[in-house]
């Protein structure tokens, strides 16, 4: 992998928002990116963070991605306004746009909407996470924000299981006007 890939300081913030003590989590070489004030807009170097994300990964659980990703929405949904994402079909078509806006660098993959129709969509995604479970954190947390419910995803292609992307199934219902 190459590591001239880096990320926007949201990326960690959301991990020192969900571990509000993770310098004393992770080993101190990886701590001490959390220390300083972090700018969410500037860009980072993406080692750091995704060494730490791993570490989380094995030290913890696996499923505790889930929630960084859902809580990295959470803090980035005043972004929606921005990117004028007011539907599940604009924050489907938007999410690609969102990732490259938010991480660059030649190895740092790809979000890519191959679907979509109102309460279904299937995304796939090379992104340098290669964790299912933070974008299933990201694409529930994101439909959450727009008022649906009845979400799930379902991975339908798991790097991790030898496929060449992380595919996605999403289902959901859309809050009552929309």
């Amino acid at each position: 992998m190459d590591f001239s890939i880096e990320c926007r300081g949201v990326y960690y913030q959301a991990i020192k928002a969900v571990f509000p003590h993770i310098g004393g989590i992770l080993p101190p070489e990886l701590g001490r990116y959390f220390e300083d004030e972090i700018d969410p807009e500037a860009w980072y170097d993406a080692r750091p963070y995704l060494e730490s994300i791993q570490y989380l990964i094995d030290y913890i659980s696996p499923e505790v991605m889930v929630l960084l990703g859902s809580y990295l929405i959470e803090i980035s949904k005043d972004n929606f306004k921005e990117f004028g994402v007011d539907s599940s079909r604009k924050l489907a078509e938007i999410l690609p746009e969102m990732y490259r806006n938010n991480v660059r660098g030649r190895e740092a993959g790809e979000w890519v909407l191959e679907e979509y129709r109102p309460g279904r969509a299937i995304l796939r995604e090379t992104a340098v996470i290669a964790n299912v479970n933070f974008v299933k954190g990201v694409l529930k947390g994101g439909l959450e924000a727009l008022g649906c419910y009845n979400i799930r995803v379902n991975v339908l292609d798991d790097r991790a299981e030898g496929a060449a992307a992380n595919r996605y199934l999403l289902e959901w219902m859309e809050p009552e006007g929309r």
